[in-house]
């Protein structure tokens, strides 16, 4: 845990990392968005990264949105892999999903984003990206639509 509304956990042998935020006060958006910089930006380039965003209990605020340009501003261009946002299962989460398509479409090109209203299903979204990964030819294609 790295704050009372902030975690960091770890899941597919240490392969996948979820960041969860709950609540919306500044410095818990803080600490979550530092976390998310700190990890991209130490995460080994040969692997893919392999990230959860868990938003599923955070608050959206002008303060947090003001942040995550932050963070995806701090993704090194050459880092690849998929991002995961899990969002609420209700009309915020909703209005997340859709601001969130249209402005990542301008961020790094080799990371897939997707949103999921579940972190179970956002997982197994990931896994799929690290049983692919490990193909003999993955190594050579790192490209991402």
């Amino acid at each position: 845990m790295m704050s009372e509304n902030v975690t960091i956990e770890w899941f597919s042998e240490q392969r996948i990392v979820c960041i969860a935020l709950q609540g919306g006060r500044r410095t818990d958006v803080d600490v979550f968005c530092d976390a998310i910089i700190g990890t991209v930006t130490t995460w080994d380039k040969e692997k893919p990264l392999l990230i959860i965003y868990d938003l599923s209990h955070a608050s959206v605020t002008p303060y947090s949105r003001k942040r995550s340009e932050d963070v995806y501003a701090a993704i090194p261009t050459d880092i690849f892999g998929r991002t995961a946002i899990v969002v609420p299962h209700n009309p915020i989460g909703f209005l997340m999903k859709n601001i969130g398509q249209r402005y990542m479409r301008v961020v790094n090109k080799r990371m897939r984003r997707e949103f999921f209203y579940t972190r179970k299903a956002a997982i197994e979204w990931l896994e799929q990206q690290f049983v692919s990964s490990q193909k003999p030819s993955a190594s050579t294609s790192r490209t991402q639509s």
